[in-house]
């Protein structure tokens, strides 16, 4: 029965929250929406004593994120003036014992230790299940003799896609695949044969792994379009390939 009426509360709080935050967001106001809640979060060590609330708070985030600057989240102990705290320019703050607090990013310690002078190494999922078990691996191939076709390119950026956070999480069915498949760096040495591609220039493509250092063929990467960051052209390669599947292998359009 608990368990029932604990859905049923947060079904009703989320429903009209959704409601409002449609209303609002859909009429043409320069005004700040407040919403307001008692429990919903808390501070370190502080338990969450209104999961309906919570749920709002989820939800309402995700509305934050997509309309910058037009919703504000107060949580509260006790009674607040809301109008005062919207104004202080913070999206999210929480009230306790009359302090204000709002959330901030830190350092994380650093839980991989890169190997010095060194440049052969890969970064692969620890098995663990978790995003703190990535462990640095040794890869001597990428230091190997180029063989005819092939790149050697100095790794700048790589893109981070769905497939490689199932895989860090031990979730991806079979052996999974290595993680960090697409990036952009710089060419630093050409094998036999290479002739679209000469040192120096930056490359975007499938790289094979997240690593300092990278040899594939030539025909698994291309030019990075002029006037494009490192990220940028990291994040692109699979996200256009798996388009262009869909819509010119699959779908056929012409």
């Amino acid at each position: 029965e608990f368990h029932e009426r604990l859905v049923g509360s947060v079904y009703a709080a989320t429903h009209t929250a959704l409601e409002v935050l449609q209303s609002w967001l859909g009429a043409d106001r320069a005004a700040t929406l407040v919403v307001l809640t008692h429990g919903g979060v808390g501070l370190a060590g502080e338990d969450i004593s209104d999961l309906a609330a919570a749920a709002v708070w989820g939800m309402a985030r995700s509305a934050q994120a997509e309309n910058p600057g037009r919703i504000v989240l107060i949580d509260t102990d006790a009674g607040v003036d809301a109008s005062v705290l919207a104004g202080v320019g913070e999206p999210q703050l929480l009230v306790r014992g009359g302090t204000v607090h709002a959330p901030r990013l830190s350092p994380a310690p650093a839980l991989l230790a890169l190997p010095a002078a060194e440049s052969a190494w890969r970064l692969a999922a620890g098995g663990g299940g978790t995003l703190e078990d990535l462990v640095i691996q040794p890869c001597p191939e990428v230091q190997a003799p180029l063989q005819a076709g092939q790149v050697r390119v100095a790794v700048a950026a790589v893109g981070v896609n769905f497939r490689d956070v199932v895989a860090a999480l031990g979730m991806y069915p079979g052996q999974a695949p290595p993680l960090g498949a697409e990036g952009a760096g710089v060419v630093l040495e050409t094998g036999p044969e290479v002739t679209d591609l000469a040192v120096g220039d930056a490359v975007m493509g499938f790289l094979g792994g997240a690593g300092p250092l990278a040899v594939v063929d030539q025909q698994l990467v291309t030019r990075v379009p002029k006037g494009w960051s490192f990220a940028q052209a990291a994040a692109v390669p699979v996200v256009f390939l798996t388009a262009w599947y869909g819509l010119a292998d699959l779908a056929e359009i012409k």
